[in-house]
């Protein structure tokens, strides 16, 4: 119910006997109740109020520093905006300045440039527009950072960013970073600190790093690193630091530390003082035998220009070896060889084939081939020798151990020989005139200690022992 011009009614005391209210409030009348009663009705609540279902205001409200919050929008007779939008300044402005933001919290204060010093077209003409426009000058960033940039053009088909630059005069060539000298006749790319291409003649460089020098004539070099050098070759591509190309090389590559590769058409890879790799052409060197390579790492097969091996598969050698001698494995993995010590001219060849058991002979007089006999070991009889290089010696049919002169049909043990029925052992000199005998030379020294397993015949003083295993000596037969 609105109270806005109604009345109050108050609870008031009545007097039982006569009915009529006690003590009315001041400045009120008694008003007939429609039920035969008289009240006293409450004048009006002073000025008019603002319903809780909202209204509209005739006068200001105070706040007293008091918040107002928990606003949805602000409207005005033409137009209204959301509260989180409106917009605050907290200081004071000089009037006729323009605001500038502060942030991004909707603050604004005073830019201390006065609106009058921009209202005019004339105004504006020294500076660039935030819709872009064209420099007329230079613009020193004063070492501060430019960013978001979408992409750098030029309209002179150069480019040169740094400082303290020469770049090459070509159309195409590009020059960041300090101190760097281009050269040549054709584009080129220089990039980073002091790197010198003034000798180049030709140009088509790429260099990136620092006090890299370049002075091809015929084009194409690529120089990424530290204090490289490519002499007037061209088509180079060098990799690392302190490398260097000389003079004449052309299609050469150097990648690693300290290195100079002077082949033409060739990849050089390592270090100073390290195992390098050097592959091209003719050139395939793996380490030096001051500095042999230490492990070559391979995942899949070897390969030349017929064939290819695992890389499992590939033999090596042990150690040193002699030219000319015959290899043999080391352990049973039969990947590594040795040197056998054995001259490959000292070995025997023998056929492609043979039957199990036959005794072999000499093919021919090299003494180096043999041949199958035809003739079981097993079958043999009396064993006859052929004749040797040296036939005054030794005839055919002898039997020779030991050593000295054979003759054939004779049988020689120890220093003589006899006719093959006669048999001196020892080196008997003469049988006594006899013949179909044996003979035993008397013993130089007699056995002092006993055999096992056996006895010891000998001859002492030409009388026949024999010694057995007890160590009793039993004269046979006296001298």
């Amino acid at each position: 119910m609105s109270l806005v011009n109604q009345y109050v009614f108050a609870l008031v005391a009545r007097d039982p006997v006569t009915g009529v209210i006690i003590n009315p409030a001041a400045g009120s009348s008694p008003v007939a109740d429609g039920n035969g009663n008289s009240v006293w009705a409450l004048p009006a609540l002073g000025p008019a109020c603002l319903p809780l279902a909202g209204g509209t205001m005739a006068g200001s409200i105070n706040m007293n520093t008091n918040n107002i919050t928990g606003v949805g929008a602000l409207a005005g007779t033409i137009n209204s905006r959301d509260a989180n939008n409106i917009l605050s300044c907290g200081t004071n402005g000089v009037s006729g300045n323009l605001p500038t933001f502060t942030g991004t919290a909707k603050v604004l204060q005073d830019s201390n440039t006065a609106l009058s010093s921009l209202a005019t077209t004339a105004a504006l003409a020294g500076y660039l527009p935030l819709a872009g426009g064209i420099m007329s000058g230079s613009l020193n960033m004063g070492m501060q950072t430019l960013t978001n940039v979408a992409s750098i053009t030029t309209s002179s088909l150069l480019f040169n960013m740094g400082y303290s630059n020469t770049p090459n005069p070509v159309s195409g060539s590009m020059t960041v970073g300090s101190f760097n000298t281009g050269g040549g006749t054709t584009a080129s790319i220089i990039t980073g600190f002091n790197n010198n291409a003034s000798a180049s003649t030709n140009g088509q460089s790429m260099i990136y790093g620092n006090d890299n020098k370049d002075s091809n004539i015929i084009g194409g070099t690529f120089i990424f690193g530290f204090s490289n050098t490519n002499g007037t070759g061209g088509r180079n591509v060098i990799i690392g630091r302190n490398n260097t190309v000389p003079d004449g090389v052309s299609e050469g590559s150097v990648i690693g530390f300290n290195l100079t590769n002077s082949t033409s058409n060739s990849l050089l890879v390592g270090g100073a003082g390290q195992v390098n790799i050097r592959a091209g052409g003719t050139i395939c060197d793996l380490g030096t035998v001051a500095n042999p390579f230490k492990t070559l790492y391979l995942n899949a097969n070897v390969a030349g220009p017929t064939n290819s091996r695992s890389a499992d598969n590939i033999v090596s050698n042990a150690g040193a070896s002699t030219a000319g001698n015959l290899a043999i494995f080391s352990g049973t993995t039969g990947k590594i060889i040795t040197d056998s010590g054995v001259a490959a001219a000292s070995v025997v060849a023998g056929p492609a084939s043979a039957v199990n058991n036959q005794v072999a002979l000499f093919n021919g007089a090299s003494g180096k081939i043999i041949q199958a006999g035809a003739t079981a070991i097993g079958t043999l009889g009396a064993l006859t020798l052929s004749n040797t290089t040296n036939a005054s010696n030794i005839s055919t049919g002898a039997l020779v151990t030991a050593g000295g002169l054979g003759v054939a049909g004779r049988a020689y043990i120890g220093g003589m020989f006899h006719a093959l029925a006669d048999v001196s052992l020892c080196g008997l000199a003469g049988l006594g005139g006899g013949a179909g005998v044996v003979g035993i030379v008397n013993a130089t020294v007699v056995p002092t200690t006993n055999p096992v397993g056996g006895g010891v015949l000998y001859s002492q003083g030409g009388a026949l022992k024999w010694r057995g295993s007890s160590g009793t000596v039993t004269t046979i037969a006296p001298a």
